[in-house]
């Protein structure tokens, strides 16, 4: 079977950045038995160095590039870290404290790994191309999506979605063949991105 199966990602192929084995090991180690891990990690948005007290909650591969889904000492909040930017690790045999309730699969289908923005939902409302509308009535945004025929021959499709970068790169992505109608905030941030990148090619 091995010979006979290939998955691959929409997006554009991309080189995985290296991850040292050893920390890999240390974080597996974290997993399998429920424990803290000490590291220093590097940070992407500013490259400063922190050392954190660890508890992994589960691994993430996504478009090459594994995560560690986590919480940091002292924090409720569950983050995840891309383990190429880790700089070391060490076991520990300090139990995790496990959130209530928390499930690795509801984290990632509620976008916790789409660079959530805020905690409030986009209230979307889009006019896409046929194309477009065929590929989301086979793949929805949402489990509430509705699609109807626009009387401009487009379709308008509605849909409840997280607030996230994600959201907005999958918009930008489609270029053309989507309009943005609301919410209003959205189709602004989105016209002016667009605006943007048009004057770079003037």
């Amino acid at each position: 079977m091995a010979g006979k199966v290939q998955t691959i990602s929409r997006g554009q192929s991309l080189i995985p950045p290296l991850i040292d084995q050893a920390i890999l090991h240390t974080v597996y180690e974290g997993l399998f038995n429920d424990c803290q891990i000490t590291a220093r990690y590097e940070r992407r948005y500013d490259g400063a160095v922190q050392d954190y007290m660890i508890s992994p909650l589960g691994i993430v591969f996504r478009d090459g590039v594994v995560y560690l889904v986590c919480q940091r000492k002292g924090r409720d909040e569950v983050i995840h870290l891309a383990m190429h930017r880790f700089i070391n690790a060490q076991p520990t045999d300090t139990p995790i404290q496990r959130p209530q309730g928390f499930e690795l699969a509801n984290y990632v289908r509620e976008g916790g790994l789409d660079f959530r923005l805020s905690d409030t939902a986009l209230d979307l409302v889009l006019k896409v191309d046929a194309e477009t509308a065929v590929h989301l009535e086979e793949t929805p945004l949402s489990a509430n999506q509705a699609i109807a025929r626009s009387a401009d021959g487009r379709q308008t499709i509605r849909a409840r979605v997280a607030d996230t970068a994600q959201i907005r790169w999958w918009i930008m992505g489609l270029g053309d063949n989507v309009e943005v109608i609301e919410p209003s905030a959205l189709r602004t941030e989105i016209q002016a991105r667009l605006e943007r990148a048009a004057g770079q090619y003037q």
